[in-house]
């Protein structure tokens, strides 16, 4: 039986979710890649370093706006069954990810995957 990282590496991986998720957890993953920790701006955006598939090193690349990582986080949890327990360790490590924030964005992601269940997702902005 898979734990649920291995169920959420196999849900998302070769997406740009699975990069986001797999650099938050500390996998190491073929490029491209997400590289250390992210920042999210004080509009709402995501950045962290990213290494292309040449191996090319960039620094504070684009993810994209908070509102749709917490989206795209709350349904992958969603779409593998998480139980309650595994959608708060994986708050955590989402939260520890999260180097530099301007905005609440480590308390909107834990809000979004540890609130009641079944968890609705969140309300765009």
């Amino acid at each position: 039986m898979m734990n649920w990282k291995e169920r959420i590496m196999e849900a998302a991986g070769g997406t740009m979710t699975g990069a986001v998720v797999a650099c938050a957890l500390g996998l190491e993953i073929n490029p491209p890649c997400y590289n250390g920790m992210a920042a999210v701006t004080s509009d709402g955006f995501v950045m962290c370093d990213f290494t292309d598939a040449g191996g090319q090193r960039h620094m504070g690349a684009m993810i994209g706006a908070l509102d749709d990582l917490v989206a795209n986080v709350v349904q992958l949890a969603r779409h593998i069954d998480m139980v309650a327990s595994e959608r708060a360790e994986f708050a955590e490590a989402l939260v520890a990810w999260i180097g530099i924030e301007y905005c609440n964005a480590k308390s909107r992601l834990k809000s979004a995957l540890t609130t009641a269940y079944p968890y609705q997702t969140p309300t765009l902005h």
